[in-house]
């Protein structure tokens, strides 16, 4: 066995040598003719890999041989092994285009601001037109938490942002389906606070603005269907806990008229909607939320804000 691996450590000596050319047979009882520099250059390459690979992690082979196992499905075989660190933009890069702030939907119960998430693909999208130079994409606390916390931690993004000497009106609020309620919030909040310029706009991608329900056109459901077409179900169990989680199981039933938290709820008080930025509001003619969204945005042009 002792032998073995002589002959077995040798093999590439007796193949190949700097100084000494190829050998035809490795003879044992015969000394060395000449040194052996290509012995020590294959040590110092053993010892170099395995000095290398020995102190990695088992998870980095791990997520190098099983893509399925890799914490984002963009990471390539690379970055499987390389901790890489991205700097963020300078102020200067970033005060010369717009930079977004996103909230993404998911009924204060699901998605993520991961990229592997589903609602990802729409900062991603976004991105990919041009239309920010940078979006933070925040993970807000989901249910249980109740309101405002999820109000705080994207004020607390917008505030971050301004003290790293980003302009006010270079950032643009963007909220998704449930959080589009507390984007439009957060542009009143800044507003009646009066401490933060205003931001640069206000997107609403489509927003659910009235979780009161006071436009339900029917008394039969508790939360009626107008269009079957849209993907969104009917689960009033589900949606009463919810409620009473949002409210954080103190609040009246009633606080969902709250202005912060459904801004169309009729009626619209005066003086909602006045003196903020722009807002954009997408939705379709068979959004389930149609008729609220509606109601948002003659509420948002009776103030003349450009909607």
């Amino acid at each position: 066995m002792h032998t073995f691996k002589k002959a077995a450590l040798l093999i590439p000596v007796a193949l190949f040598d700097l100084q000494g050319g190829l050998y035809n047979v490795y003879n044992p009882s015969k000394p060395y003719p000449f040194a052996q520099p290509a012995t020590l250059y294959y040590l110092f390459v053993a010892l170099h890999l395995l000095s290398t690979l020995l102190p990695l992690p088992v998870w980095t082979l791990l997520y190098a041989l099983r893509i399925k196992r890799r914490p984002r499905p963009s990471w390539s075989s690379t970055q499987c092994f390389v901790w890489r660190r991205r700097r963020n933009d300078s102020v200067e890069q970033l005060a010369k285009g717009f930079v977004g702030i996103y909230a993404q939907g998911g009924s204060y119960l699901h998605f993520s601001a991961h990229e592997s998430s589903a609602t990802s693909a729409i900062p991603c999208h976004l991105m990919k037109l041009g239309c920010f130079d940078s979006i933070y994409s925040v993970e807000y606390p989901l249910l249980p938490a109740p309101f405002p916390a999820a109000l705080q931690d994207i004020a607390a993004v917008f505030v971050r942002l301004i003290q790293l000497g980003i302009p006010a009106d270079r950032i643009i609020l963007t909220g998704d389906s449930t959080r589009g309620n507390i984007i439009l919030a957060l542009a009143r909040w800044i507003r009646d606070e009066g401490l933060l310029r205003q931001p640069a706009g206000v997107l609403l991608l489509p927003p659910w603005c009235d979780p009161s329900h006071s436009f339900r056109t029917s008394s039969k459901c508790f939360n009626p269907h107008p269009h079957p077409s849209d993907y969104l179900t009917d689960h009033p169990p589900a949606y009463r806990h919810n409620v009473q989680s949002f409210l954080g199981g103190h609040r009246p039933q009633s606080f969902l008229r709250h202005p912060y938290i459904s801004p169309p709820a009729s009626p619209v008080p005066d003086g909602s909607f006045k003196s903020i930025p722009p807002v954009f509001v997408q939705y379709g003619d068979a959004e389930r939320l149609e008729e609220s969204i509606v109601q948002l945005v003659a509420a948002l042009r009776q103030v003349e804000v450009s909607a």
